[in-house]
């Protein structure tokens, strides 16, 4: 198993959240969007699960929604308690309590 530093998990919550905060901004300005649908909207593109879309999307909301598909998120999934996969990585869920320290 391959080694993943507390730098690169810090490194992929942080690009996580920056796609997210452009996705949710994303929607709202150019879809006008509430915030809850623009939550909605966001999570189901990148999280790559595409349910349906809170309403019909323009042109502009198409062409935006391309870009946050292809996205560089990084893949985070939750298995189990006990674990996390972090850009393909098994980390035990006990070391990722360090994370709360940015240091």
């Amino acid at each position: 198993m391959k080694a993943v530093s507390i730098k690169q998990i810090q490194y992929a919550l942080l690009l996580l959240i920056l796609i997210f905060f452009i996705g949710n901004i994303g929607f709202m300005v150019i879809e006008g969007f509430s915030f809850t649908e623009s939550f909605f909207m966001t999570i189901i593109t990148i999280s790559k699960v595409g349910f349906q879309e809170v309403e019909p999307l323009s042109d502009a909301g198409r062409i935006f929604t391309a870009f946050l598909i292809i996205n560089p998120s990084p893949d985070i999934k939750l298995t189990n308690k006990d674990q996390i996969f972090v850009l393909g990585t098994q980390i035990q869920i006990n070391k990722l309590k360090d994370l709360i320290n940015f240091g």
